[in-house]
């Protein structure tokens, strides 16, 4: 312990230790594709038990991405649409608004993640969308929100 210390005291010593530790850093996962799928699997299952906002790091959020996709493909079906489709409306559409909002519900994917996916135009735009499906109370928004509760949201 003290070698380490005494080489975190000069520039050469932390360069060498910063680069000894870069692979435990960058890989999270030291182990074979079995391990790193058993860690997987425990992060799902943590993720499911806690709050998802309380953990981060790359393998969660490529997990919520992949639970994201999922999620999207089972609500595009619910309403009959193609991603394709999605491109042809306007940027600020209900359908998009309403899976936006139900995919933030399901999981932590960025805004950026949103509205790339979704094209949903600047991801600055997305919080007002969730908003607006949020506190709709009639209309068009609201029965697509509670469509997609019933189906998406009520599997959780």
């Amino acid at each position: 312990m003290e070698s380490c210390v005494e080489q975190w005291a000069t520039e050469l010593g932390r360069q060498k230790l910063t680069e000894a530790g870069k692979d435990i850093r960058c890989g999270w996962c030291l182990g074979d594709a079995d391990f790193r799928e058993m860690v997987l699997e425990r992060i799902e299952q943590v993720m499911k038990t806690g709050m998802p906002s309380s953990y981060s790091g790359e393998e969660v959020r490529r997990h919520d991405e992949v639970a994201a996709e999922r999620s999207l493909q089972e609500a595009l079906a619910l309403f009959r649409l193609s991603e394709s489709a999605l491109g042809g409306m306007r940027k600020g559409a209900d359908v998009k608004r309403v899976l936006a909002w139900a995919l933030r519900k399901r999981t932590t994917v960025s805004n950026r993640w949103l509205s790339a996916k979704l094209g949903l135009g600047h991801p600055a735009n997305v919080p007002g969308y969730l908003r607006s499906v949020e506190n709709a109370n009639a209309g068009r928004l609201f029965h697509l929100r509670r469509q997609i509760e019933k189906t998406l949201i009520s599997e959780d």
